[in-house]
């Protein structure tokens, strides 16, 4: 079994789509890669709460399996068993153990507005009907690429007691400290430019401060 990144070049070909483990789509499939974990979370008041944990799948037909690799599968390369070629829409759901009647109305769905080029509920605008058989699928599982928890730490990477007052000869930078930007994440190489800045000014920090007795 392998199970793809959200930054696969399959997820953004139009002739894809991405649907749960119940077999409904659940968000736009050109999601920012950064903001993409987060559906996997969105909470459904029609139950169950949370209808897209797990894995998803990302489904797509033979234009697109002809167009781009798909991990280590590159277009002309046979087809891997762990990419569910199957000759109908009913074989795949079958193979992936998602609900057929399901799977095959959220396709019918997404062909419709291929057609019409226009995605109402989650915006996409890049869209073409996925109908060439054979059908592939792709394990797709949320993931993290950094973290934003850890402990306070000031200006010069001073961790910080609960009260804001820094807690001397301690210091962090990078993912271990708290992160710098809260929720947001301004690009991608953030990660790496929290970690030399802070690890720049703590250690400039630490080289400047009074020598204290460790009695």
């Amino acid at each position: 079994m392998q199970a793809g990144q959200a930054g696969l070049p399959i997820r953004s070909h139009p002739a894809s789509l991405i649907v749960n483990g119940g077999g409904k789509r659940f968000l736009n499939e050109h999601t920012r890669y950064n903001d993409f974990p987060k559906a996997f979370g969105n909470f459904s008041a029609q139950g169950p709460g949370l209808p897209n944990l797990g894995a998803a799948w990302v489904i797509f037909d033979a234009t697109a399996r002809s167009q781009v690799a798909v991990l280590s599968a590159a277009p002309g390369d046979p087809d891997p068993e762990w990419l569910y070629p199957s000759a109908t829409i009913e074989e795949l759901a079958d193979r992936l153990d998602v609900d057929f009647t399901t799977l095959a109305a959220t396709l019918a769905e997404y062909n419709h507005l291929a057609e019409r080029g226009v995605d109402p509920e989650f915006g996409r605008r890049s869209l073409e009907p996925v109908e060439s058989a054979p059908y592939y699928a792709l394990r797709l599982y949320p993931g993290m690429l950094s973290t934003t928890g850890g402990p306070r730490i000031s200006g010069y990477g001073e961790v910080l007691r609960y009260d804001g007052t820094p807690l001397p000869g301690l210091y962090a930078a990078g993912t271990v400290a708290a992160g710098v930007f809260g929720y947001l994440y301004p690009s991608g190489g953030s990660p790496i430019a929290m970690s030399m800045t802070f690890g720049f000014l703590a250690g400039q920090a630490a080289a400047t401060a009074p020598k204290r007795r460790l009695d």
